[in-house]
């Protein structure tokens, strides 16, 4: 979409400084969460996602274990096929043999 390689490093480079605060913000999220839970902790990127998912739990009371019953591949697959016939008109059949 860009057209050009300069042109994606262009976009790259105007919107990182944006992209890095927002990640020096959830890291400061996720630090208060570990200083609460083991003072002396320094969050590191393996421990993103357990920490994200803590913040996500204590800022929105949303537990992705409870939402995972609701996105099972075969409901995920059939909600993609009636957006993408929504959206754009596409149509899917299954060709035999081929699962």
């Amino acid at each position: 979409m860009a057209g050009t390689p300069e042109n994606a490093l262009g976009l790259m480079m105007r919107i990182w400084p944006a992209a890095v605060a927002r990640v020096r913000e959830e890291v400061r999220d996720m630090q208060a969460v570990a200083d609460a839970e083991s003072p002396g902790l320094t969050i590191e990127p393996w421990d993103y996602r357990y920490y994200a998912e803590k913040v996500r739990q204590a800022r929105f009371g949303l537990d992705m274990n409870g939402v995972k019953p609701y996105l099972q591949l075969e409901k995920l697959r059939e909600g993609m096929f009636w957006a993408a016939g929504r959206l754009y008109g596409f149509a899917f059949v299954e060709v035999p043999g081929c699962r």
